[in-house]
């Protein structure tokens, strides 16, 4: 008996992957929209109506793109908007048909979120650089700045919004903020004007980085000059173990498949886990430092952020961005293959929990 549960533990293990691809379905969209699958980016012909978006798959859309995600969870009607300039994916997805724990990565722009009647155990968590925002039922959006700064509105329902330990709940008639210095507090706006006062705050926030923009770019160019090298080293390591990846990767597409012996998961997650470990601090560092770059490089070519760089290798934000588009396709690819990496990596490691926690013979003990 001991062996046919710990058969359908590992089924589940494999067939959760599986499951991850219907996270959430495209139900409408506009303009310029993006997705990235399996670490590569799907033809523009391909990203239709229907279209199923699993869990570390990248959503992005353009300067005149919308989309909208109908969201497979037990609470029905539960859809997300993404709206133009904005880049997210989905980092967990729904476990048992019962629950579900779902985090969405928020990396720049605005999602809004019409989450139904959740369960006992459901959470939806918005995440960005140093916020996050929870919900157990509401009607939401999160929106960030091109300096970062963030904005959470409620039309129905609550949210609680946190930053470092410290919440606030946020209901209609308020509005929380967190400025580019990780400051969080809340204002009281009428829910009518919610719409007019989005409109200010994106005005204001950007008035005062056309002030600052030089300094911005300087700041975020030596983050991201600092990051970059590490980056490359984490995803060279792993790119010369891919066959690692394809191999697990063609498990998580199999309902079906049947794991391997213990000692070939324990020799896969050693091969990877010290590269993997590098590139989980890397990569939420160098992709908002590199989402940022993105939004800054649009005030750049409003012709703002004129002034010489203080510090650093680069004269000024023309300096910079002369080097930074040089390899700005590059690094968007590289990026989504981390996660998809990531999305593989979290299967092997459900895989040799399991057999750790066993005491099948042979079992290994767990990695330290």
């Amino acid at each position: 008996m001991k062996y046919r549960i710990m058969l359908l533990v590992l089924v589940l293990v494999i067939s959760r992957l599986y499951a991850q691809s219907a996270t959430g379905t495209i139900s409408y969209l506009e303009g310029e929209v993006a997705i990235a699958q399996n670490g590569t980016y799907l033809s523009p012909e391909d990203v239709t109506i229907g279209l199923k978006v699993g869990a570390f798959d990248t959503v992005e859309t353009g300067a005149d793109g919308y989309v909208e995600l109908q969201m497979n969870t037990p609470a029905s009607g539960s859809r997300v908007r993404v709206r133009p300039s904005s880049t997210f994916y989905f980092e967990n997805t729904p476990i048992t048909p019962r629950a579900s724990n779902m985090i969405l990565q928020l990396l720049r722009g605005s999602l809004v979120l019409k989450v139904g009647k959740l369960l006992r155990l459901d959470s939806y968590t918005v995440q960005t650089d140093y916020a996050g925002m929870t919900v157990r039922g509401t009607d939401f959006s999160v929106d960030i700045s091109q300096d970062r700064s963030i904005l959470v509105s409620v039309s129905e329902g609550s949210i609680r919004s946190e930053v470092f330990g410290r919440s606030v709940l946020v209901e209609p008639g308020f509005v929380a903020l967190v400025d580019q210095n990780a400051r969080l507090s809340i204002k009281a706006v009428d829910s009518d004007d919610l719409a007019l006062y989005r409109q200010f705050w994106y005005r204001e926030r950007l008035e005062a980085l056309k002030i600052n923009a030089s300094l911005s770019i300087q700041h975020y160019s030596s983050l991201w000059d600092r990051q970059l090298p590490r980056l490359r080293r984490a995803m060279t390591s792993l790119e010369s173990n891919i066959e690692v990846f394809q191999r697990w990767a063609d498990l998580a597409d199999s309902p079906e498949a049947v794991l391997p012996p213990t000692s070939e998961i324990i020799r896969d997650k050693i091969a990877l886990s010290k590269a993997m470990l590098a590139l989980g601090t890397v990569l939420p560092v160098a992709e908002r430092a590199y989402y940022t770059l993105l939004g800054l490089e649009d005030i750049y070519e409003q012709g703002y952020a004129q002034g010489q760089f203080s510090a650093g290798q680069y004269r000024n934000a023309a300096d910079f961005y002369d080097s930074f588009q040089e390899y700005e396709v590059e690094m968007r690819s590289i990026l989504t293959r981390a996660r998809w990496m990531r999305e593989i990596y979290e299967v092997l490691s459900s895989a040799e929990t399991v057999f750790s926690n066993s005491s099948i013979p042979g079992a290994h003990p767990t990695l330290q």
